[in-house]
């Protein structure tokens, strides 16, 4: 079954996105570090978890909070007690996981080698994927009115106002040379209004 322009559009913005597009780089120190060395370096960077390596391969994690004198090693949690994603996951997938956790590790190529934080959601690319999915939401309404009211009927579930302002709309984006319909010169609220109704 061949999908439409919307379920395409969704596919592009639900599977394009990925960990791999927002994860940041995994800092890490061997085990044998001094602890109080890794944590100079946190506090400088503003970094809550780092990586702890073991004969040269990151083999778990430590948090700043939990960390004190002694060695890295000492403070290693283990990826088993944390969210490890591939950097393939989708962004909805990842931002599930950071509902769950406080940070969400990547692996690339089989290997831990990346990190995200809530901060890492404020990112422009998270940003305009977010705006991508509101855009998405307001095609779904769109289509949903006029498969509802395929003659136009839906003006009465806005009111006066609102209707007012968009035929205002509309006729400034014809003096422009643009031909939208009444539906298209509704804002976002205004048509989630309709479909709730």
């Amino acid at each position: 079954m061949e999908e439409s322009y919307y379920e395409s559009i969704l596919r592009v913005f639900t599977k394009g996105l990925t960990a791999r597009d927002i994860a940041e780089p995994l800092v890490s120190f061997d085990s044998t570090t001094p602890a109080e060395t890794a944590l100079i370096v946190m506090k400088e960077k503003n970094y809550d978890a780092v990586g702890v390596r073991e004969r040269g391969a990151v083999a778990g994690y430590m948090v700043a909070r939990d960390t004190g004198a002694g060695l890295c090693g000492e403070y290693m949690q283990f990826f088993d007690q944390a969210i490890v994603l591939p950097d393939s996951t989708p962004m909805a997938e990842l931002i599930r996981a950071l509902n769950r956790q406080p940070r969400v590790f990547i692996k690339f190529l089989g290997a831990v080698g990346g990190i995200v934080t809530p901060d890492d959601l404020q990112d422009p690319p998270v940003r305009m994927w977010l705006f991508g999915l509101i855009t998405l939401a307001e095609m779904r309404f769109k289509e949903l009115i006029e498969k509802r009211f395929p003659g136009g009927d839906w003006q009465e579930y806005i009111s006066d106002a609102r209707l007012a302002k968009a035929k205002t709309i509309q006729v400034e984006r014809q003096r422009r040379n643009q031909d939208p319909s009444l539906l298209d010169c509704l804002q976002f609220s205004d048509k989630g209004q309709i479909v709730v109704r």
